[in-house]
């Protein structure tokens, strides 16, 4: 088993890094230092990725084709990346999730670029979810629609598709009570 490093994939990392922000819904990209003019509301952040790893393993294996032995050379891709998310007003550093991609063994990547292709595919998803738990949906009941035998089927609530809302979503529903005082 050998370990090749990869720096030259790096642009490629930042980009499944901002395509997994992108699509979460739940931040409002904006790529590149010259756009952070301006950013300095309370709820603005300015985000460093700083990767630590860029690097594929080979192994190979040996197999019966049409019983012959053939040895194969198989790939699997990792990347480590952290995000440090900054306060723009302070330049303090709020949070910073790493995130540690290895492909499966059970890929069967016959190329680096296949490999790495993969476990940025994961790292775009990761990154995705991390956000999309990190800033969850929430929305307000503003009058109810549907009702069916005294039951509410269908209610009207202040969010919509550009706040990351979709069809047919699926929400908690509670009410908020004041119990024994609090």
């Amino acid at each position: 088993q050998s370990v090749t490093r990869h720096a030259d994939y790096q642009d490629a990392v930042l980009a499944a890094v901002v395509s997994g922000l992108s699509r979460s819904y739940r931040v409002h990209v904006v790529d590149g230092t010259d756009s952070m003019d301006g950013l300095t509301q309370e709820r603005d952040v300015a985000m460093d990725v700083v990767i630590s790893n860029i690097s594929t393993t080979s192994h190979s294996q040996t197999e019966t084709v049409k019983d012959k032995k053939v040895t194969k050379i198989y790939y699997r891709g990792m990347i480590d990346a952290t995000l440090q998310v900054k306060d723009v007003a302070t330049g303090e550093i709020l949070y910073s999730p790493t995130f540690r991609v290895v492909g499966t063994e059970y890929e069967k990547h016959t190329s680096t670029e296949e490999a790495l292709s993969s476990a940025l595919a994961i790292l775009r998803t990761k990154v995705r979810v991390y956000f999309n738990k990190k800033y969850p949906l929430s929305a307000k009941i503003i009058e109810g629609a549907v009702a069916k035998k005294d039951k509410q089927k269908e209610v009207y609530i202040d969010l919509g598709s550009e706040n990351g809302a979709y069809k047919d979503q699926n929400f908690a529903v509670y009410i908020v009570k004041t119990v024994g005082g609090k």
